[in-house]
């Protein structure tokens, strides 16, 4: 007699399809196509506890064999097929959820895990189910870390009925991860093998994946459905970058290579800089904006260069920061040698016991020679490179300015007039 009753009450391929569809829209993100993809086989299935509170969203309505409907907020990718924003969902009052396509029907009368009529979906408990509270659907957060819910409330077996619980279902945005949740674990639903997993898509081929072993009771843990981590990895070359020897205030540059040497998804750039102790002797000259979106396989090249401002080894880090998971962020390993010039006076000492009448002039010679390996540059040629100082510095001028740069291991000389105006 139940048989009989429950077929005739049945509702259209097109209404059952729609409410599976809404429920699985629900619980995925548009992230999901963003940073994630993989068949339901390769998702890490695991269990957590949580207070179980209801939801106080929109209300589709209660029933037996019923099936309600709603779209995709955001793109959502399941079981590696994008279903994008506006695609129908079907919501089930038999436990289940459907992603676009036509209405695949209640589910009436048993666990419809594992038939891919009424799949691609997640099916939370699916059994011959009376929902009397209502079907609930709530969105909370904001871009790009939104959740969508959906709770079966005060929901029972249609025959053999012992008792009221509830259960929901939870689908993150960015991570894509699906949550299933139940008001009270381990409770006695009745007769029947209820199914607890995820139904997927018929392309290349139909899987479906069981969470928890058919039975007459609710599951004894909350499941999370965790999507994999898609094959998104940064190479930079060469890891470290020997600028060799460079004069002082004298420019070099070097190239690297930037390259998405993964298979799946895209990285986007969002930084790229220069630090550690000598950074300031290193620029960035060119390369990528930052938001470039790389794909698989795809490479950019930065220029830097060296300017060593003090000799000596200089070192710096070069880092590029995306996206990407564990190898996302890259860096290169800066090191130069600063060749810095070096002076030699002679003699250190000009004038010395010299007898000057007032207003006469004695002019003596500075030896200035450049002794390192890099040209030596007298800053602020000509008129700010020598100055006087102490007690009478208006009675010397220079009469001779040395040749400037003084190339490496060259010497010129520099000629300074003493002229006394007064005793």
């Amino acid at each position: 007699m139940e048989s009989t009753m429950k077929k005739s009450m049945l509702p259209t391929r097109s209404a059952f399809l729609a409410v599976i569809a809404f429920i699985l829209l629900c619980v995925t993100t548009d992230s999901f196509s963003q940073f994630y993809v993989g068949r339901i086989d390769a998702y890490a299935v695991t269990t957590f506890t949580e207070s179980y509170s209801n939801l106080s969203g929109s209300n589709l309505g209660t029933g037996d064999d019923n099936v309600y409907t709603t779209t995709l907020p955001f793109n959502f990718n399941y079981d590696n097929t994008l279903f994008p924003a506006g695609t129908t969902v079907y919501i089930s009052t038999n436990g289940f959820v459907k992603f676009g396509g036509t209405n695949p029907g209640s589910g009436c009368c048993g666990n419809i895990l594992g038939s891919s009529t009424y799949g691609p979906g997640p099916v939370i408990f699916s059994y011959d189910m009376v929902v009397e509270g209502g079907i609930y659907v709530e969105q909370s957060g904001s871009a790009p870390n939104r959740v969508l819910s959906i709770e079966w409330k005060t929901t029972r077996r249609y025959s053999g009925n012992i008792g009221y619980t509830d259960w929901k279902m939870r689908l993150y945005e960015t991570n894509n991860y699906i949550d299933f949740l139940y008001k009270d674990l381990n409770f006695n639903m009745g007769s029947g093998a209820m199914g607890v997993g995820l139904n997927g898509t018929t392309s290349p081929s139909f899987i479906a994946v069981t969470a928890a072993s058919p039975g007459t009771y609710t599951p004894s843990n909350n499941y999370r459905f965790k999507t994999p981590a898609p094959n998104v990895q940064l190479f930079a070359t060469p890891e470290s970058m020997d600028f060799g020897s460079q004069l002082t205030g004298q420019a070099t540059q070097g190239i690297v290579n930037v390259t998405h040497a993964g298979t799946e998804q895209s990285l986007v750039i969002s930084n790229a800089a220069i630090s550690g102790a000598n950074a300031a002797d290193y620029t960035i000259i060119s390369g990528p904006a930052i938001g470039t979106t790389l794909s698989p396989g795809q490479s950019v090249t930065y220029t830097l260069q060296f300017v060593p401002s003090f000799g000596g080894t200089r070192n710096a880090l070069f880092t590029v920061v995306t996206n990407g998971r564990d190898s996302g962020t890259q860096a290169t390993t800066l090191t130069g040698f600063g060749v810095a010039p070096k002076i030699q006076v002679t003699p250190t000492e000009l004038f010395k016991r010299s007898k000057v009448l007032v207003n006469d002039t004695l002019e003596q010679s500075i030896v200035i020679s450049s002794i390192g390996a890099a040209n030596l540059f007298f800053t602020n040629y000509p008129n700010g490179s020598f100055t006087f100082s102490g007690d009478n510095p208006g009675d010397y001028v220079i009469s001779r300015m040395p040749q400037n740069p003084l190339p490496a291991g060259g010497s010129d000389t520099l000629k300074v007039k003493f002229i006394p105006k007064a005793e």
